[in-house]
């Protein structure tokens, strides 16, 4: 009789997870979403040109330079310090980073923007102990709709600060906006201090001998048998989209005038769409069609960025959003619970640290070359060599992928 009321209790406190996680995901969705509305512009606003835009994404960008280097080593660490530890440590560099970019307004230095970017990537070490702690949180049967949920608050986060982060850059000023969002980071910091329970059940040293370091870093960025198609795949596109969609609002804002408004208004496109489709694509993923949802994900991706290439339209790139955001809703839930099916619980948090971190060695000097791509070159051939990466990921995904466990 008495494990009844542990049960219950053991499930209170996995809802109570849930809800902190879904608010700290709120916040970062916030950071992100304002950054990526507003950070390419106010590069071009200091005077910078668009290939230290490239510069900047290329270090602490999506799979820079600085968060390939730090993310296969943070999911090992969460595996045996503890996944709040580590998350904790992520936001707080993610303030210091917020800080820097404050500065930099201030001072009118775009120079400022190269340690501020470097500790935004460092500030990633927070992705593998977060996607633990969710999956941790639920039960296997749960993954997928759990992911959903936690991703949802994100989404609608990202709606409201992509209109507003837009609209405050260009009302009140950069440097009150960045202010804003580090004030929010410093708050989610205290979420999870105080309110977020650990979830790894056994703890281990994490200490490694010298001798044996360089097998451990060697270890920790070549995937198991079973996910390498995977992982050729989602390198490939991640080069891909460092190239071209990683520089988009940039190319735009430089190329087309687009404004932080307009760029906001198609973020926010996208993140609606990302909040409507993600649940339902949350539960399709539990019921077993994770390889099908990323396949059709990575050929929406595909239409997507061919269209790009055909358009100057304001309205068509915002209906682009839209898709897009569906893309992010069908691969996210069920690229984590293809995963999961696939590694041991006691070796998650590394695979979500692999899966984070490893493609990054190979695409991190993906933005800086799209951006001297684009100032030499122009849109087109940035963009044109996206939609080929795309295509080669499309068949890896299609012909490589196992459909078994």
């Amino acid at each position: 009789m008495p494990a009844q009321p542990d049960s219950r209790a053991r499930e209170a406190a996995s809802r109570s997870n849930l809800a902190l996680l879904s608010v700290r995901a709120l916040v970062a969705s916030l950071r992100g979403s304002i950054l990526s509305v507003i950070l390419q512009p106010f590069v071009l606003a200091l005077g910078a040109p668009v290939s230290y835009i490239g510069w900047l994404e290329s270090i602490g960008g999506y799979r820079g330079l600085v968060p390939t280097l730090v993310l296969p080593a943070a999911g090992w660490l969460a595996d045996r310090l503890g996944r709040k530890r580590i998350l904790v440590a992520a936001s707080l560099f993610g303030a210091a980073s917020l800080l820097l970019m404050t500065l930099s307004s201030l001072e009118r230095n775009a120079l400022l923007l190269t340690p501020a970017l470097v500790l935004f990537g460092v500030s990633a070490i927070g992705g593998p102990a977060t996607d633990a702690l969710v999956v941790e949180s639920v039960s296997p049967e749960q993954v997928g709709y759990a992911y959903g949920r936690f991703s949802l608050a994100a989404a609608v986060a990202s709606v409201i600060a992509s209109l507003g982060g837009g609209f405050a850059a260009e009302e009140l000023g950069f440097t009150p906006t960045w202010i804003g969002i580090a004030i929010l980071e410093v708050l989610a910091v205290l979420v999870l201090i105080f309110g977020v329970q650990e979830t790894l059940a056994v703890r281990r040293r994490a200490r490694v001998p010298i001798r044996q370091l360089p097998r451990l870093v060697v270890g920790l960025l070549i995937p198991p048998p079973a996910l390498r198609w995977l992982y050729a795949a989602i390198v490939i596109d991640t080069f891909a989209y460092g190239v071209g969609g990683a520089l988009l609002y940039g190319f735009l804002a430089d190329r087309y005038g687009f404004t932080p408004s307009q760029l906001g208004i198609m973020n926010a496109a996208y993140s609606i769409a990302w909040m409507v489709s993600q649940l339902p694509a949350g539960r399709l993923a539990d019921r077993g069609l994770t390889r099908e949802l990323m396949i059709a994900a990575e050929l929406l991706n595909t239409l997507i960025v061919a269209i790009w290439l055909l358009t100057s339209r304001f309205e068509v790139f915002v209906a682009t959003m839209v898709l897009l955001g569906i893309v992010a809703a069908l691969w996210s839930p069920a690229l984590i619970a293809w995963v999961n099916d696939r590694v041991l619980p006691e070796r998650r948090a590394e695979e979500f640290g692999r899966l984070s971190g490893a493609p990054g060695v190979f695409a991190f000097p993906a933005p800086f070359l799209g951006g001297l791509l684009y100032e030499q070159l122009g849109f087109a051939v940035p963009i044109a060599l996206n939609l080929l990466g795309l295509v080669v990921a499309d068949i890896i995904l299609v012909w490589g992928m196992p459909r078994e466990r």
